[in-house]
């Protein structure tokens, strides 16, 4: 279940928080697609977002809330909970 709430969750979360880790992300975003080894980091950071949409797609990964069943108060709960994280 953590694995797929985390599917779920981190295409928006990247989104949200990548620029605020740059290098994190171009990190990442390289070893999901080393052609963005050209690329600045910046631009390499907002692209790894696209390339984790591909790693889930291949994956089949790829889920909604309602694929899981989570009821309106379970969705309320787990969107106060993915803001309180330590590092941010």
């Amino acid at each position: 279940m953590h694995g797929e709430t985390l599917a779920i969750i981190y295409p928006e979360f990247t989104r949200y928080t990548y620029e605020d880790s740059i290098e994190k992300f171009a990190n990442m975003g390289r070893i999901l697609n080393p052609e963005l080894n050209k690329l600045a980091d910046e631009r390499a950071a907002e692209m790894s977002c696209e390339e984790i949409d591909k790693f889930l797609d291949r994956i089949e990964m790829t889920l909604m809330f309602s694929d899981l069943k989570v009821s309106e108060e379970e969705l309320s709960a787990i969107a106060d909970d993915s803001v309180e994280l330590p590092d941010l």
